[in-house]
């Protein structure tokens, strides 16, 4: 686990890890319209965009969005979202997650997106506290959400970390 001088890291975070999931959600949004458009019903008209989505089409899309932030994850330590925001996932310890740890944490995404846009996610990560700031997915895996400056510090220097 982070020790007691990194404790205000993942709470330090916190406000860049909604924007990143912003950022995120922007961009998968951005993707639901073509992706409609082939597997299911998409149209645009009168300033008005409408999606509609079946079962395949919707575990398609759901398939498709966890894929994103796994292979972002494992290939960058973070989805585009949290890049650009200045954050990264990491291990308690402080490291780079294991593949398994990247794929629990997403595999339980969409529990921790319930009822709407992580409300779950987000109620679960303040009561856990301004040290851990950790949704299901990240309580599972053993992972929390740090800046992206403390990549690659042992974690007693991660208190540094902007």
């Amino acid at each position: 686990m982070i020790d007691a001088s990194a404790d205000e890291l993942p709470d330090r975070a916190l406000g860049r890890r909604v924007g990143g999931a912003v950022l995120d959600m922007i961009l998968l949004g951005a993707l639901l319209f073509p992706f409609a458009a082939v597997l299911g019903q998409a149209s645009a008209r009168s300033g008005q965009i409408s999606v509609h989505l079946e079962g395949s089409g919707t575990a398609g899309y759901t398939g498709l969005c966890l894929l994103y932030f796994v292979l972002c994850e494992l290939l960058a330590g973070a989805s585009v979202g949290k890049m650009l925001v200045g954050v990264r996932v990491a291990t308690e310890e402080g490291g780079r997650p294991a593949p398994w740890q990247v794929i629990v944490r997403n595999l339980l995404r969409p529990i921790d997106f319930l009822p709407v846009v992580y409300l779950i996610g987000y109620l679960v990560a303040m009561a856990s506290g301004p040290s851990r700031r950790q949704r299901i997915g990240d309580r599972v895996a053993r992972t929390l959400v740090v800046p992206r400056s403390a990549l690659g510090h042992p974690k007693g220097e991660l208190a540094g970390g902007g």
